[in-house]
């Protein structure tokens, strides 16, 4: 992996790949403090991603905390959720970045740690231009729509290979960009070198899920028994797993 420079400054902690020195971390501290200069992007759920006119160009900034909470079981799991820290969400997004995965490129990285048990954090992300999956499927044929939930499936397939486990697999986080390929977005629950079986089989759940909602959806005729058919074609499993993934999506809907 490409060597990433790193500082502190005050009380920052920094990290940036050398290719980009024209970033300032300067101008992205008013996210860290509450106070960012623009408006969250209007699909962003989390309202933790944002899209801002640098001076080196159009960036989307995400935005990452980290604090324990009152109730002993979130703290626990807070606390071996160390995949928030910023400078290891830098890394991995680079690592898949150089597995070849199409995701926007991290540019910068700020982390401030107020305590021991709470921090904030920020990753500078190059814009990928396109729109979500879930708009493009509106106006795709059914045709094109099964080819994408297959090549979305099979990314996921090399993804787990390599035991990287992406963690929130919808339609919303999927981006058709300008060359019609798909590039992955939103990295909160990113786990690279995860061998953890259960992450795994939550995103291809997950993954099952977004579009059995889209199959319900009236003005998609997409068969829920075709998308299914097609999922275990493509992800020969015991029967066990199956009904965990299969069984637990429907239940959910």
């Amino acid at each position: 992996m490409e060597d990433i420079d790193y500082w502190q400054r005050d009380s920052l902690e920094i990290w940036r790949r050398g290719e980009h020195p024209e970033l300032e971390a300067e101008w992205f501290v008013p996210f860290l403090d509450g106070r960012p200069p623009v408006e969250p992007v209007k699909d962003s759920h989390s309202r933790k991603t944002y899209r801002w006119q640098s001076p080196a160009g159009r960036v989307y900034v995400k935005l990452f905390t980290y604090a324990a909470s009152d109730r002993w079981g979130d703290w626990l799991r807070e606390m071996f959720d160390w995949k928030r820290y910023g400078h290891q969400q830098f890394e991995r997004l680079l690592q898949l970045k150089e597995n070849g995965f199409n995701v926007a490129r991290p540019l910068l990285a700020l982390e401030r740690r107020e305590s021991w048990l709470k921090r904030s954090s920020l990753v500078v992300l190059e814009q990928i231009k396109g729109t979500s999956l879930s708009a493009y499927l509106k106006e795709a044929s059914v045709e094109e729509a099964y080819d994408f939930f297959e090549r979305g499936l099979k990314v996921l397939q090399r993804m787990h290979a390599l035991n990287i486990a992406y963690g929130d697999t919808k339609l919303d986080n999927l981006l058709m960009d300008e060359e019609a390929e798909l590039a992955w977005t939103d990295y909160d629950d990113l786990k690279v070198d995860y061998r953890w079986l259960p992450s795994k089989l939550r995103d291809l759940r997950r993954y099952l899920q977004s579009w059995l909602k889209l199959s319900r959806k009236e003005e998609r005729d997409i068969c829920e028994t075709e998308l299914i058919e097609r999922f275990h074609c493509i992800n020969p499993r015991s029967m066990l797993v199956k009904k965990f993934i299969v069984h637990r999506a429907r239940k959910q809907l």
